[in-house]
Order: structure tokens, then C-alpha cells, then sequence
């Protein structure tokens, strides 16, 4: 095996040096300079009030489901991530997730409204994101798919090491598709609309009452102004009318 990189790495370490037509077995450390920080991030499902660690789902076609993640921070200090949701697939012996990180994945393009890659968990603290999937409307029986997360920090490959290690962590997700197509999508877009646009109708709303507020304090005002000026008018006419007096 030959192995070539760009880098100012120098290679001549003892361990790595093979001369000609010598055979030799390099172990590599996997360690990594974020392994710590990823331990001490734990993550689990927690959909329905429960806490595990792959999630199990039950779903028709084009009905949309909620997926709960909790994240704990065991360290002291506060620790970036970056995750996404990508594709998964069976291997002989265990369940494999595809390295595709980005949203162009088949799996991830059915999280909808998500525009989250990362969060920040403070020191000894704890966060809860929600997503939500829609099942495809075409689709029935199983689908695999996986969520995962690291470090959001480079990795450097270390002196005498021939690869660069990213550690990650992945959890699984089992999604059954089962039945007819769920007719009730509509109602749950309405929903949708309004979570995914709530602070802006909010600001929507508040701006008609202002204004609204506005006219009306501007009407009561102009018909407080004209009221004053009819009483001042007929206070005017009374003192201006002449007095008689009756002779005796």
C-alpha cells in the first residue's frame, strides 16, 4: 500500500518506515483531538415521553410525525455540534448510515421546515430540538434512516498517522408505513405555516392593533376638539343674547 497527502507532516517515523519488499502492519491511534467533547454530549430520542436510543415509527402515507432529540452536556464548558439527518442502509452484520451529510439526501429531504445544522449546549446543560417528517405519499413498508452529530471544530491528523479521523456519533431511526394515504395534510400544513411563521404573524397582528389603536385615539380626539368648539359656540350665543326687563 502506497499513501500520499499534501500536508508538512513529516513521515519518517520509526514505526511507518517500510523498506523495500518488507511487509509491516501499522496500527493508527483512532483518537481524535474532539473524541472527549463528543463523549460528554449524549443524545436520545424522546418522542411520546419516552427516552431511547433509535426510534421506532408508525406512520401512513403523507402523515407527518414529530421527532424529539434531546441533548445533555456533561462537561464544563459549553461544546458546539453539527448533525443532520441522512440515509441508512442494512449491512450483513449491523445497520450502516451514508456519509451524505447535506440536505440532498433522500431520507433528509422529508425533515421539513428544517433549518437547523448545529447548536451550541452550554456547560452541564441541556437542549431539545424538534423536527418533523413527512412520509412520502408514494411509499409503503420500511425506511432507514439516521441521524447523527459531531464536533462542530477541524480535526489535524497527527504526526506518523496515515488518516485523519472524524468521530461521530449516529443514531437510528425505523419508519413502517403502513395503510392509506392520510387525507388530513392540509390541516397539518395550516398548522405548519403557523408554527414555522408565528413570530411574523405575531408582528403582523401587533402592527394592525397599533394602527388601529392609532385611528381611533386620532377619531376621539378630532370628536373630543369638535365637541369643545360646539360648547364653546352656544356658551358664546348665550352670553351674546340680550336681557329684558319687565316694566312694573
Amino acid at each position: 500500500m502506497s499513501f500520499a497527502q499534501d500536508t508538512n507532516i513529516s513521515w519518517n517515523v520509526a514505526q511507518n518506515i517500510v523498506k523495500p519488499g518488507e511487509i509491516k502492519i501499522i496500527t493508527q491511534d483512532l483518537w481524535s483531538d474532539n473524541m472527549t467533547d463528543l463523549q460528554n454530549i449524549q443524545s436520545r430520542f424522546c418522542d411520546d415521553n419516552k427516552v431511547t436510543k433509535d426510534l421506532k415509527m408508525v406512520i401512513r402515507p403523507w402523515q407527518r410525525k414529530e421527532i424529539c432529540i434531546a441533548f445533555a452536556n456533561k462537561s464544563d464548558k459549553s461544546v458546539n455540534i453539527s448533525f443532520w439527518f441522512s440515509e441508512g442502509t442494512f449491512g450483513e452484520k449491523w445497520p450502516n448510515c451514508l456519509l451524505d451529510m447535506s440536505t440532498t439526501n433522500d431520507f433528509s429531504k422529508h425533515i421539513i421546515h428544517n433549518t437547523l445544522t448545529g447548536i451550541t449546549i452550554s456547560a452541564s446543560g441541556t437542549v431539545i430540538e424538534k423536527f418533523t417528517y413527512l412520509a412520502p405519499r408514494s411509499a409503503s413498508g420500511n425506511i432507514f434512516g439516521c441521524f447523527g452529530y459531531q464536533i462542530n471544530q477541524p480535526e489535524t491528523i497527527k504526526e506518523g498517522n496515515m488518516f485523519l479521523i472524524v468521530p461521530r456519533k449516529v443514531w437510528y431511526i425505523y419508519i413502517n408505513i403502513l395503510w392509506s394515504v392520510y387525507y388530513f395534510w392540509r390541516r397539518d400544513d395550516m398548522k405548519d405555516v403557523y408554527a414555522s411563521n408565528k413570530s411574523m404573524i405575531l408582528k403582523v397582528l401587533i402592527g394592525i392593533l397599533a394602527v388601529w389603536l392609532i385611528i381611533s385615539i386620532a377619531q376621539t380626539s378630532k370628536k373630543n376638539k369638535k365637541e369643545q368648539t360646539n360648547t364653546k359656540k352656544e356658551n358664546k350665543e348665550t352670553k351674546e343674547q340680550p336681557i329684558h326687563h319687565k316694566k312694573k
